[in-house]
């Protein structure tokens, strides 16, 4: 059942939950309709109501409204009192999120496979709050490329979760917009801790093919090059048009059924970017280019939203690409392009 219900129990519960909407009247405790206007956006990692704000600032501009942001959300972070904290400061800064779906992470930092349960608690919680937006947009994992990134999933066993985790998604009582996760196009074929993307993808749609016809958009990793300091305007797998090379590896495997449905989803450039400083491109170097970047995605209907990645970080591996710093006080050159877009 493919539809957004408010679920308000009783006045109660309506109370209580409006309590943690700041500035607002109860009467306009709803989820927005309106729909971004722009493309712009920005990856959160363990964001501060601070950083909401300032992402929301930066992404929005002068003329932006709902522009986008995609947050991770731990299986242990899906409770209703911090779901419904998000979708607070989401409506208050007006930002669109798109909700990266983990089981979670071990003690030495490799991911958990996510599995039925989690899917289902993040249906259950979602189901108890008020939403800041009808549209539910769901990525499901990220880079199952990398065992490390799945705890060791093959590309079958990815497949079959994802199958199961579109059904229960597209049942839930919300509007879903659910992808598959983003690929590593880079990643080396060296099974089993690494799969090349190509022969990842084919071997999931191999195995479960019909999650093609299920899935309501794409995401994509399409980084500029592998040590993230190519062109802005290079083409084919390898560069930030690497969709392009996933929208027609898809499109060939799908069942002779689905191949126009391909044809109509869009895109969502979940993760992008450039590596600003030593072993990377300088300010100046990755404003150009990340113009350059952001002027086609905005020329391309396809395209729905890019996320550059990463809004704030603070230490290895993330701080080259933090296009805000550690704290939030300088934008490097890539902010710089979002700010102008």
């Amino acid at each position: 059942m493919r539809r957004w219900i408010v679920n308000v129990l009783s006045i109660g519960f309506f109370i209580g939950i409006s309590l943690f909407i700041p500035s607002r009247g109860i009467a306009e405790v709803h989820a927005q309709d309106e729909k971004p206007t722009c493309k712009a956006g920005v990856h959160l990692l363990s964001p501060s109501d601070e950083h909401f704000k300032m992402a929301a600032d930066l992404v929005n501009g002068s003329d932006g409204d709902y522009c986008w942001a995609t947050l991770v959300v731990l299986e242990k972070e899906m409770t209703t009192e911090y779901m419904q904290k998000i979708s607070n400061l989401s409506r208050e800064y007006h930002l669109q999120i798109i909700f990266r779906i983990e089981k979670g992470f071990t003690a030495s930092g490799t991911w958990l496979m996510p599995d039925e349960k989690t899917i289902k608690t993040f249906i259950s919680t979602m189901s108890t709050i008020i939403p800041a937006s009808k549209d539910i947009y769901v990525i499901l994992g990220n880079e199952p490329e990398h065992a490390a990134m799945c705890g060791g999933c093959t590309p079958e066993s990815y497949a079959d979760w994802a199958n199961t985790a579109l059904d229960l998604l597209h049942d839930a009582p919300f509007h879903t917009v659910v992808m598959l996760a983003g690929h590593d196009v880079y990643s080396p074929q060296r099974p089993p801790d690494y799969y090349d993307a190509r022969i990842f993808m084919q071997r999931m749609y191999e195995h479960r093919p019909e999650v093609l016809c299920k899935i309501d958009a794409v995401a994509s990793h399409s980084y500029p090059s592998h040590d993230f300091k190519g062109s802005g305007s290079a083409s084919g797998r390898f560069s930030p048009r690497g969709y392009e090379w996933e929208l027609e590896l898809m499109k060939n495997f799908a069942p002779d059924g689905c191949k126009d449905h391909i044809d109509t989803l869009k895109v969502f450039i979940t993760e992008t970017g450039y590596k600003v400083g030593p072993g990377g491109v300088d300010n100046q170097t990755a404003y150009q280019q990340m113009r350059e970047i952001l002027d086609y995605y905005a020329h391309d209907d396809r395209v729905a939203a890019s996320t550059a990645f990463v809004f704030i970080a603070c230490g290895d591996p993330y701080t080259p690409f933090a296009i805000a710093g550690c704290d939030g006080s300088t934008l490097n050159g890539v902010g710089q392009a979002i700010s102008e877009m």
